[in-house]
C-alpha cells in the first residue's frame, strides 16, 4: 500500500480482457500487446494533493468521472509496469504526472461508464501504440465530420460497407480506428498530420487493416490497425488498436 492506494483493491476493480488480447496476440505477434478495463473509478479521497487541484478544475461530472476511470488504470499499470514511468520517479503511484502521452508503449480511452488502457510490454518494440473506444450508441457522425475523418476514396468505402452491412456501425468504427492511429503517431509528427491523412484499407468485421500516413514534411508513416466491436456493458463498443512505425529516415521526394 502506498499513499493509501491499496494494490490489492487496484486487481480486484481491473479485469482483462483475455479474449481482444489472444486476437491481438495473433495480429501482432512479435509484440506483448495487453488490454485492460474498469468500470470502478479511482476513488477521490486517495488523490494526491496535485491530483485533488486537478480534479477540482474538472467542472463536467462527466468529465470528472472519465477522468477517475483512467487514474485507475494508470495506477494499476504503475502498480504492476513500473517500467512504463519515467526514471528519477520516486513514487510511480504518486507522480502519475510525470508520464508523458502520447506514450509510445501505453495509451488510455473510455466510454460514458467504461475505461480501457493498452499497453505494449515489448520494450524493445519499434513502434507505437494507440487505443480509441466509441460506444455505439452514440450518434451517426456528420458529413463535416466525416469529411475531416476520412479521404474520398475511404468515404466510397464507407458508403460501401453501409449498403452491404446497414446493421454495423461503420462510421464509428472508422472512427476509432483514425483515432487510434493518430494516438500511436509519433510526438513529434502529431503536430502535422491530420486523421484523412492516415490512408486505411478496408476495414471488415474483426481483423486487421494496413495504414499509411505522410506528414507536411515528407515523412512516410506506417501503421496497423485492429478493430473489433465487443459488448460494453449494456450496450456495445468500437475497439480499435493502432501500432505505428515512424520511417522518418526515409524520406519521400517532392
Amino acid at each position: 500500500m502506498v499513499a493509501g492506494v491499496d494494490e490489492l483493491w487496484l486487481q480486484s476493480v481491473v479485469s482483462e480482457e483475455t479474449a481482444i488480447n489472444q486476437q491481438l496476440q495473433a495480429f501482432f505477434p512479435n509484440e506483448r500487446l495487453r488490454l485492460y478495463q474498469t468500470t470502478t473509478p479511482f476513488p477521490v479521497e486517495w488523490l494526491t494533493l496535485q491530483e485533488q487541484a486537478f480534479f477540482e478544475t474538472l467542472k463536467h461530472p462527466n468529465r470528472q468521472a472519465s477522468w477517475l476511470l483512467g487514474r485507475t488504470l494508470l495506477k494499476f499499470l504503475a502498480c504492476q509496469q513500473s517500467d512504463l514511468v519515467p526514471l528519477g520517479v520516486e513514487n510511480p503511484l504518486d507522480t502519475i504526472e510525470a508520464w508523458h502521452f502520447p506514450h509510445q508503449q501505453c495509451s488510455v480511452s473510455h466510454t460514458e461508464r467504461v475505461a480501457y488502457v493498452l499497453v505494449n510490454l515489448n520494450q524493445q518494440s519499434a513502434g507505437s501504440v494507440g487505443l480509441d473506444v466509441e460506444g455505439m450508441s452514440r450518434k451517426p457522425l456528420s458529413l463535416k465530420a466525416l469529411g475531416y475523418l476520412l479521404s474520398e476514396a475511404e468515404r466510397m468505402d464507407l458508403q460501401r460497407l453501409q449498403l452491404e452491412n446497414p446493421e454495423e456501425r461503420w462510421d464509428l468504427r472508422y472512427w476509432t480506428a483514425k483515432e487510434a492511429l493518430y494516438k500511436a503517431t509519433p510526438d513529434e509528427h502529431q503536430g502535422n498530420i491530420q486523421l484523412n491523412s492516415w490512408q486505411m484499407e478496408s476495414l471488415n468485421n474483426v481483423g486487421m487493416s494496413q495504414a499509411q500516413a505522410v506528414t507536411k514534411t515528407g515523412v512516410l508513416l506506417t501503421g496497423r490497425v485492429f478493430n473489433t466491436v465487443t459488448p460494453c456493458l449494456q450496450s456495445r463498443c468500437s475497439i480499435s488498436v493502432a501500432l505505428v512505425e515512424d520511417l522518418k529516415k526515409t524520406r519521400l521526394l517532392h
